[in-house]
């Protein structure tokens, strides 16, 4: 890590459960936050995202040419 290019993103999303003992899931994931730093990244979650990122694709809506063109003019001007 510590390259331009490293990016990491965590989302947590907490049960009923979860929300009243969000000490304990901060506390494994901060474990888990550490257990990266030391080992790098495992394959498996490479696995998990590629798998997850080619479900999406696969059912994702198709459009048109015109709408996919008018969708990503509108996500360049977001951008500027």
């Amino acid at each position: 890590m510590g390259n331009a290019f490293d990016m990491f993103t965590l989302d947590i999303g907490l049960t009923d459960k979860g929300e009243k003992d969000y000490q304990q899931v901060m506390k494994f994931v901060y474990m888990f936050i550490n257990e990266i730093k030391k080992e790098g990244v495992k394959d498996f979650l490479y696995d998990e995202l590629k798998r997850k990122s080619e479900m999406q694709f696969a059912n994702e809506k198709k459009m048109s040419p015109m709408e996919t063109a008018n969708e990503l003019s509108k996500k360049l001007n977001a951008n500027l």
